[in-house]
């Protein structure tokens, strides 16, 4: 079997990995949950089906593998990676809920505006900033890459 790009392939099945073994740990820190679209969005099976269809959507672009520039492209890939990574640590911070249930009983008794909070700050410094500032160094580079001399 010939894959159509090796590399996005990879990225999209770690990306598609991580977010199984979050919905999987999640099932056992429930109380504990932060993340909105579960606590205004009516539970895990909603934040489930999200994550089918954005994974989903994913394998998707893998498949079409076309992309308007390479702007966009790199935008894939940024959110595979970066996404990937604060999964990542949700399923870590999952696991520590799971391995010391004090935490989720404290977890449990936050009200829901400090929970949505807390999360907004997590994922605004470990995934949305560097989102940003990723692609706006990327566009830095593009308009600019035809003003550099690099010597080959």
């Amino acid at each position: 079997m010939k894959f159509k790009n090796p590399i996005f392939f990879i990225l999209v099945c770690v990306f598609a990995l991580v977010n199984l073994a979050d919905a999987i740990t999640a099932m056992f820190i429930l109380p504990a949950e932060t993340n909105p679209l579960f606590l205004i969005g009516g539970g895990i099976i909603f934040l489930d089906i999200l994550k089918i269809i954005f994974v989903g959507l994913m394998f998707f672009v893998y498949m079409k593998n076309q992309f308007p520039t390479n702007f966009n492209y790199f935008m894939f890939i940024t959110v595979l990676v970066l996404g990937s990574f604060i999964i990542g640590v949700g399923v870590y911070s999952n696991v520590l809920g799971i391995m010391n249930p004090d935490l989720v009983a404290i977890g449990a008794e936050m009200p829901m505006k400090e929970k949505i909070t807390q999360y907004f700050w997590f994922v605004g410094l470990l995934y949305i900033l560097p989102v940003i500032l990723n692609l706006l160094c990327f566009k830095f580079y593009e308009w600019s890459k035809d003003k550099a001399q690099i010597k080959k």
